[in-house]
């Protein structure tokens, strides 16, 4: 009996293993689909995704002008600070809104073929990032206007972004798991994620309210992890160890929950949808 239980188990492990492996070893597939959703989403459109980008670009200016007058800031260095913490906030809250139903959404496909599960989580990942590809020009844009240019920094900031599309894949085969079971899910994330805005720094700096970068309220903060290793080489500055450390150790973690309960639980997507 226990010989048994312990087959399953192994079973189990490696069929999720098999999964990610072929899901990410299947780039092509989840790379045109992930297109072909932009695509089908914007056509007949004069802009396309375009006009994200341009919703982007006047909210940039609207909010920087307001804020930085507001709380009496150099709008030459509030500017780039507002549109990098935009940019990074509208990819990680839209990655994780749309996981929570990836498996819900694709129900009749994962029911008629063999695609893996992960691949579904990555086309959502990867539709996201080639939105945030075409919302970069805002900043591209500002960064030409204003003169600033982050030289060597900017290999950094590429290297924390590519973190972030690790932990994002994880963190949507958990929610896109959760939410098959618990039709809730997609309604806590929403509402975390509406919270999360504002006790993040986006609109503000942690120097406005007297914190530093290492501060344990800010360390606490996953969302300023994220944004802050892929932020600050833009802005010229290099993230500490410590952030470092931290994003590591949640990929590590993120990643080792994840795959417990995409093994435990793999088999029983198809049946909760």
């Amino acid at each position: 009996m226990t010989s048994l239980a312990g087959d399953t188990g192994k079973r189990r492990i490696f069929l999720a293993w098999r999964d990610i492996a072929l899901g990410f070893g299947q780039w092509w597939l989840w790379g045109r689909l992930g297109l072909q959703d932009i695509k089908m989403r914007y056509r007949g459109s004069a802009l396309g995704p375009f006009w994200i980008t341009l919703s982007l670009a006047l909210t940039v200016g609207a909010l920087g002008v307001l804020y930085s007058r507001l709380n009496h800031l150099e709008i030459s260095n509030y500017l780039p600070f507002l549109c990098l913490g935009l940019l990074g906030w509208t990819f990680i809250s839209t990655v994780m809104n749309e996981s929570c139903t990836v498996f819900i959404v694709g129900g009749a496909t994962l029911k008629q073929t063999r695609i893996p599960f992960v691949s579904y989580v990555l086309q959502v990942v990867w539709r996201n990032v080639l939105i945030f590809m075409h919302n970069i020009l805002v900043y591209v844009a500002l960064a030409a206007y204003l003169g600033l240019w982050p030289g060597w920094y900017l290999f950094i900031s590429v290297l924390g972004f590519a973190l972030i599309f690790l932990n994002a894949v994880w963190v949507g085969l958990l929610l896109g798991l959760l939410s098959s079971r618990f039709r809730d899910v997609p309604l806590i994330i929403s509402s975390l994620l509406q919270l999360s805005f504002f006790v993040t720094p986006i609109l503000w700096g942690p120097a406005q309210i007297g914190f530093s970068g290492q501060s344990i309220y800010l360390l606490l903060n996953p969302f300023y992890v994220f944004l802050t290793v892929f932020r600050d080489p833009l802005l010229g500055q290099i993230p500490g160890p410590l952030l470092w450390g931290e994003l590591l150790a949640i990929t590590v973690v993120g990643w080792g929950v994840a795959f417990l309960l995409f093994a435990r639980y793999r088999g029983r997507i198809t049946y909760w949808i």
